[in-house]
């Protein structure tokens, strides 16, 4: 969770069968009914089937679970699979939970709605409220301005304790926003509780529907959970495939864990019929199954998919090998260590406080080493210790708000309020994002030479003089203030209207390198920065872990004459301009991206990726076999993928060969250059000089990937298009271009800076375009 982060935030009681006597001491305000028959029913069906045992050997497993999200988060150990302890969580909680309320139905025939929920209330709010408040406060002086702004809508959403909706369409990758990532939340972790807390509303109210059938009662229980469970198994592993953010998130997709644990509340104590050792044995069998799923997994495992199997039955293996009978050999015997009890009594404020304390350190003082974490998480012990000792046992356990749970419900609206009020406020004192100056739009002097006209296949056109980078004379030298770092030579900027527009953006580039304040008509605003292609809010890139072709047709449908924009999401970032180009001049243009996946026949070395890009690559290669396409417009990241110098010029070389075979006209468009930080987030915090965001040419330029897609396009006879001097200088390459934004992270640029570009893009493709229209 957290942020996997898997994180995962247990809310489940520390006590069971202390807060079982202390609930049937507080039910609501009036007594009990089993005077009625339908009560007397239910509690008769359940009489031989609930267990009121203290569980030391959960709360060691509490401990075992928020332990391995800790060390996932932190990023220790190696414990790359630590998120699986949101799932064993999830697991624990739909066991104790289900065991409390059927407590209460054997007890009384019935659920005292209210009474329940006001001591979720005061179990889970006030520590989760400290959190917040503490954070917002902390992140004022610590976050850059521009990472304020979705935390305060984040503060919001995990008062409403929809944060888990939030981060589904925010994110669309749990993985892609842990620490190591960009903008991590420091409320990310807080997915987890809004997913039990949406199972705490609608569960008890589940088992109230069910008691007006109460000869039924217990067989409708457990075909309900068997049937449920089921089917959120299924969704979780559908949606891992149709739509991995979702399966990751949502309640559908997870409440199978929380009903693998309710399975065994509901069997009660059937299980003790196994011979004691024979649960010892499969127990340590489940706690095998853990250690096996936190070293194993990694973020490129599909999850929950089928792969949360594991964790799951694992965590069921350990309770059932535990309660009463149990062997002195089983799992309890070392989860019962006073360590494991201690961590396990603190599980929930730990997992509360360690993710924000790991966020905001990183964030105000850069990356972290072993040591540092390793002391962020003494930190975050040390508050978990405190909010316990001064928060939460006091609230919890108060006698004013137990006698009445009507005080304790509100009590939790006005902590959830306060969450909310948090949000507000921190929104509103938001510090301005620019430099309270405007600046010019760039502008690229257009009035410059035409290409030459060309005619016949697109290889004779690579060797005529125009601006284009011709693959017959590249070569490889070294840059100028640039030690070391090979290049690629440009064509002369005499020739070709291409050259004449290169020639101009490196005089608006070197402008762009003196000192300057982000302008206020930044476009895009640094605000809005995040904002992606619409070829993502058209469903026409594959951002998921499967192999499936999503190919959208735009442009100028039925024209006759295909374009196809090839590659992974560097391919998107320059649909808006590629496609003004194809409409121009006649073109339909169909888009086959996937995220994540090179052109280059390259390994992608991820569990998932390493098989679903060739397949991918394979089904995108049929498609174009199939329909023929006039002219194909492929590209990729260059600094995503590990694979060396000889690897890539090997994997470029293969695709661009087999794309030559496909059609003549091809054109391999080079990446462009990358940022050493994130630009918005560093300009936010450099609001006085954009210029402290520029990257040095040598660390912005992969003059090796380059070298060896010149290499296979010579070979084939496509044309090879460097973009790293529509970027940079000789010597740097500037985050802000007049009042333009160009990347919107680290490696991707933004959509006015691709329509800035895109005269420079059309003039790199005509001779492909007039070559493909002859």
């Amino acid at each position: 969770m957290d942020t996997l982060v898997r994180p995962n935030t247990s809310t489940v009681e520390l006590r069971p069968s202390r807060d079982a006597t202390h609930e049937r001491r507080t039910t609501g305000g009036r007594r009990p009914t089993e005077h009625r028959a339908p009560h007397r029913l239910v509690r008769a069906a359940l009489r031989e089937h609930v267990t009121d045992d203290f569980r030391p050997d959960i709360e060691g497993m509490r401990a075992v679970a928020v332990i391995v999200v800790v060390l996932f988060h932190a990023r220790l150990l190696g414990v790359d699979g630590g998120f699986i302890g949101v799932d064993v969580f999830f697991v624990l909680s739909g066991f104790l939970i289900t065991r409390l309320l059927l407590r209460e139905l054997e007890a009384s025939g019935s659920i005292a709605l209210a009474s329940f929920w006001a001591r979720r209330a005061r179990r889970i709010l006030p520590a989760a409220a400290l959190v917040v408040i503490v954070t917002i406060l902390a992140a004022r002086s610590l976050l850059s301005p521009l990472a304020q702004q979705p935390l305060a809508a984040d503060a919001v959403a995990t008062g409403t304790f929809t944060s888990n909706f939030v981060f589904s369409h925010r994110l669309g990758d749990y993985f892609g926003a842990q620490l190591s990532a960009a903008h991590p939340s420091p409320f990310l972790h807080f997915w987890s509780l809004a997913v039990e807390e949406q199972f705490y509303l609608c569960w008890p109210l589940l088992l109230v529907l069910l008691t007006r059938r109460p000869r039924q009662f217990r067989r409708l229980l457990m075909s309900t959970i068997i049937g449920l469970a089921v089917a959120g198994f299924v969704i979780g592993a559908w949606l891992t495939t149709a739509n991995p953010s979702a399966a990751f998130y949502l309640l559908p997709a997870r409440m199978g864990e929380l009903l693998a644990g309710a399975a065994l509340a509901a069997v009660g104590p059937a299980f003790r019929a196994v011979s004691a050792t024979s649960r010892a044995a499969v127990g340590w069998l489940g706690m095998l199954g853990i250690a096996v799923a936190a070293s194993t997994y990694n973020s490129s495992t599909p999850f929950p998919g089928t792969a949360v199997i594991l964790p799951v039955v694992a965590t069921m293996l350990v309770i059932v090998a535990g309660g009463a009978g149990a062997s002195r050999w089983a799992p309890g015997c070392a989860l019962r260590a006073a360590p494991l009890q201690w961590i396990g009594r603190h599980s929930y404020a730990i997992y509360l406080w360690h993710w924000p304390v790991l966020v905001l350190a990183e964030a105000g003082w850069g990356p972290l080493s072993w040591f540092d974490r390793c002391l962020a998480i003494g930190c975050a012990v040390s508050l978990a210790y405190v909010s316990l000792r001064l928060v939460e046992d006091p609230v919890r356990h108060a006698p004013s708000l137990a006698r009445f749970p009507r005080r304790g419900l509100a009590l939790g609206a006005a902590l959830c309020v306060l969450m909310v009020l948090g949000g507000v406020v921190l929104r509103a004192i938001q510090p301005r994002l620019d430099g309270g100056t405007t600046a010019a739009a760039p502008a690229l002097d257009l009035a410059v030479a035409e290409p030459v006209p060309v005619v016949g296949p697109v290889a004779a056109a690579v060797a005529a003089p125009v601006a284009l980078i011709p693959v017959t004379t590249v070569e490889t030298t070294t840059a100028p203030n640039a030690p070391g770092q090979t290049t690629l030579a440009q064509p002369d900027p005499a020739h070709g209207k291409l050259a004449g527009l290169v020639q101009s953006v490196q005089h608006v580039l070197a402008g762009a390198l003196h000192p300057a304040p982000v302008p206020s008509n930044l476009r895009p605003s640094l605000g809005d920065a995040r904002v992606r292609s619409k070829l993502y809010d058209d469903g026409c890139v594959n951002v998921g872990v499967n192999a499936k072709l999503q190919p959208c047709s735009y442009g100028v449908k039925s024209s006759g004459k295909l374009m196809v924009l090839f590659g992974d999401s560097h391919a998107a970032q320059w649909f808006e301009a590629v496609e003004a180009v194809a409409t121009q001049h006649g073109f339909e243009l169909v888009v086959l991206i996937k995220a994540g996946c090179p052109v280059a026949n390259v390994i992608v070395p991820t569990p998932v990726l390493k098989f679903t890009c060739p397949a991918w690559r394979d089904k995108a290669m049929a498609w174009m076999t199939e329909h023929k396409p006039d002219l194909v417009i492929a590209t990729n990241s260059y600094t995503q993928y590990t694979a060396d110098e000889a690897s890539w010029a090997a994997g470029a070389d293969e695709t661009v060969s087999a794309l030559t075979a496909i059609t003549h006209d091809v054109v391999v468009l080079g990446d462009n250059p990358v940022s050493k930080d994130d630009p918005p987030s560093c300009l936010s915090a450099s609001l006085g000089d954009a210029t402290a965001c520029a990257t040095p040419r040598d660390e912005a330029v992969r003059s090796d990937r380059i070298s060896g897609e010149v290499s296979a396009a010579r070979k084939s006879g496509a044309v090879f298009v460097d973009t790293s001097n529509w970027f940079c200088t000789t010597t740097a390459c500037p985050a802000v271009v007049g009042n333009l934004l160009i990347l919107r992270d680290q490696t991707h640029l933004t959509a006015p800076a691709a329509e800035f570009y895109q005269p420079m893009l059309a003039a790199a493709i005509a001779p492909a375009i007039a070559a493909a229209s002859a």
